[in-house]
C-alpha cells in the first residue's frame, strides 16, 4: 500500500504557489483532486495545513498524499513505455535550456486522459524536475522549449509575454480561397467564452495540385488551436486536422496519399534570453517529407 511521503522545498521552488508546485509534481493527476486533497488537509505544509496560494519557502517540508506515489508509478511505467517508442530528438542545449523535435501523436503532458507526455519522459529519463515553456497539440510535431530550472522558465515567459519569440510553423493546406498571403486578425473565444485577441501572418511557400499548398505561417499571438482556426477561417483548413478541417477533403486525401496526420509542424523557434540566442529549425518528420515528396515538391 502506499504512503505519503514528504518533499523538501528546494531553491528552485521557492516563492512557487503550493498548488502550482503540486500541479507540476505530477501533471496526471486531475486539478480538481489536487485541490480536494490540499482542502481536506491530506497535503501539509511543515505538519500543518496551508491554503493553495501559500508561497513555498525554502526548507518547507511537504507532505504529499500516496495518490502521489500511486500516480507516479503510473507515469514511470508510461514513460518507460514511450521511450520504446521513439527517441526525442534534441535540437539544442544548454545549462538552462531544451529544444527537442515533437513528435506529431504525442502529448507534451500527462493530462487525466493520458499517462504521460515528453516532459514526463525527459524528466523521468533525466532524473530532474523539467518544465514546458510553451506547448503544442498533441498532432502537432516541430520545435519545443523545455526550461531545466523555474528561473529559467520565468525568464523564457518574459519573452513569450513580452511578444519577443518568432515562432514559424509550416502547414499543408486545402487552399480552396485563392489567397496566397495575409495577415488573419479574428479575436477567437476560449472555453470560458472570453474573446481574445489574435494574429497569424501566412505566406505560400509552394502551390501544387489540387489547390493544395504548403504555407509558413507565423503567430504574434499564441491562442488555442488559433493556426488551425485561423486557417480553417479563410476556406485553407489544415490537411488532416479532424476538428477543423475538411471532412470529406480529408477522407479523399487519407485514400489518394495514405496519411491521416495532421499537417502542421512547428518549424522554427527565435528568442534571446539573457544574451543567449536560441535559433533552431525541425525537420519534418519522415512522413511529411514522403507526401511532399509525392505532390511533387
Amino acid at each position: 500500500m502506499a504512503r505519503s511521503t514528504t518533499t523538501p522545498v528546494t531553491e528552485n521552488d521557492c516563492g512557487q504557489r503550493l498548488d502550482n508546485f503540486l500541479l507540476a509534481k505530477d501533471r496526471s493527476i486531475p486539478k480538481s483532486r489536487i485541490y480536494r486533497a490540499i482542502r481536506s488537509g491530506e497535503v501539509r505544509v511543515n505538519k500543518k495545513r496551508a491554503k493553495a496560494d501559500y508561497r513555498l519557502v525554502l526548507n518547507d517540508v511537504v507532505r504529499l498524499p500516496p495518490l502521489f506515489s500511486d500516480q507516479s508509478q503510473n507515469v514511470k511505467r508510461a514513460a518507460n513505455h514511450v521511450s520504446s517508442q521513439y527517441e526525442v530528438e534534441i535540437l539544442f542545449e544548454t545549462e538552462d535550456y531544451l529544444m527537442v523535435n515533437k513528435p506529431a501523436g504525442e502529448a507534451v503532458h500527462a493530462g487525466s486522459k493520458i499517462n504521460s507526455g515528453i516532459i514526463d519522459y525527459l524528466s523521468h529519463h533525466r532524473g530532474v524536475q523539467l518544465y514546458l515553456v510553451h506547448r503544442l497539440d498533441r498532432d502537432v510535431s516541430g520545435c519545443l522549449l523545455i526550461a531545466k530550472s523555474r528561473k529559467a522558465l520565468n525568464l523564457a515567459n518574459q519573452e513569450w509575454q513580452n511578444n519577443r519569440v518568432t515562432k514559424i510553423y509550416h502547414a499543408l493546406v486545402f487552399q480552396e480561397s485563392g489567397v496566397h498571403e495575409g495577415r488573419i486578425e479574428k479575436p477567437l473565444v476560449d472555453q470560458s467564452g472570453r474573446e481574445q485577441s489574435a494574429e497569424t501572418i501566412f505566406m505560400t511557400k509552394h502551390s501544387f495540385k489540387d489547390n493544395i499548398a504548403l504555407l509558413s505561417v507565423r503567430i504574434t499571438t499564441g491562442r488555442k488551436h488559433q493556426i488551425r482556426r485561423h486557417l480553417a477561417s479563410i476556406d485553407c483548413p489544415i490537411i488532416g486536422d479532424k476538428k477543423y478541417g475538411d471532412f470529406e477533403k480529408n477522407r479523399s486525401f487519407s485514400k489518394a496519399y495514405k496519411q491521416t496526420n495532421t499537417f502542421l509542424h512547428a518549424h522554427e523557434l527565435r528568442l534571446t534570453v539573457c544574451g543567449t540566442t536560441i535559433d533552431f529549425a525541425a525537420d519534418y518528420p519522415d512522413w511529411f517529407n514522403e507526401t511532399l515528396a509525392i505532390l511533387g515538391r
